[in-house]
């Protein structure tokens, strides 16, 4: 099942998609969420973004799944990418995630630009995950 919402915070609008499996489409919590980020001009809509998703949350029970989209890409509003405004995007999603969704643990999946960004996260901010 997959449910899209935005998270406003900081003046910003992050759109993201949850994806659980079908006994999980009422739950608030999660006691692990993946994070999935996508490359360089995709956005979190790909084929490959659902099939992880729906593949980790039919496994394992207890598993969401986040997808958002990376500044000037997808659904995204903004006109100007930076890596800054990425790595803020990364953290409110991260932040969400443990906050709002309860998850204990809280993994990341990165591809291309993501994987990229995440690294950059690591260094520069630490490691949440």
């Amino acid at each position: 099942m997959e449910k899209h919402f935005d998270i406003n915070e900081q003046g910003l609008s992050i759109r993201c998609k949850l994806i659980c499996s079908a006994s999980d489409k009422t739950a608030r919590s999660f006691d692990h969420i993946a994070i999935v980020t996508h490359g360089f001009g995709s956005n979190k809509e790909t084929a490959g973004t659902s099939n992880f998703g729906e593949h980790l949350t039919s496994k394992f029970k207890g598993w969401g799944v986040i997808a958002f989209d990376w500044p000037c890409h997808g659904m995204d509003a903004r006109k100007k990418l930076t890596v800054g405004e990425c790595l803020t995007y990364l953290t409110i999603v991260t932040e969400y995630a443990k906050r709002e969704l309860q998850a204990k643990d809280v993994c990341i999946y990165s591809t291309s630009l993501g994987g990229y960004l995440t690294l950059r996260y690591l260094i520069e901010v630490g490691n949440p995950f």
